[in-house]
């Protein structure tokens, strides 16, 4: 299978607390086929989450309402959510990020600005092994 032919009609939610980054990806994930959801708050992730289906999950490390990396445990250790690939993505340039990360139930990590083709060969790669397992 193709990047593409993964990623098509594929839903991914960015959680970021800046909206530009959210229009950004939004224009990378359309020319691609699929589409984004947009949340700058944990709850308001969690919420979304629940209630759509969704493929996989950007999310920042610094949200407006906390800690991303506590959404990413939230999100692991919620039996209906802990299936969703999660791209943990930050501007902070510190290794030991990437491991708390890790330790969070990331699936993957990029920093911003992220690469489009890194970005969406991450996301094709966690949502085939997610569909893979199922």
């Amino acid at each position: 299978m193709t990047t593409e032919s993964i990623l098509q009609d594929c839903t991914i939610l960015v959680v970021d607390e800046n909206v530009l980054v959210h229009r950004a990806m939004q224009r990378i994930f359309l020319r691609q086929g699929m589409s984004s959801v947009f949340a700058s708050r944990g709850s308001t992730a969690l919420e979304i989450a629940t209630t759509r289906n969704i493929d996989a999950i950007v999310l920042d490390t610094q949200l407006e309402d906390g800690d991303g990396l506590r959404l990413c445990e939230q999100i692991r250790e919620n039996r209906d959510l802990q299936h969703i690939p999660i791209i943990v993505i930050t501007a902070l340039n510190d290794p030991d990020i990437h491991v708390q990360a890790f330790n969070a139930g990331a699936d993957d990590f990029v920093s911003k600005p992220p690469q489009t083709k890194v970005l969406l060969q991450r996301l094709a790669n966690c949502i085939a092994r997610k569909k893979a397992e199922e």
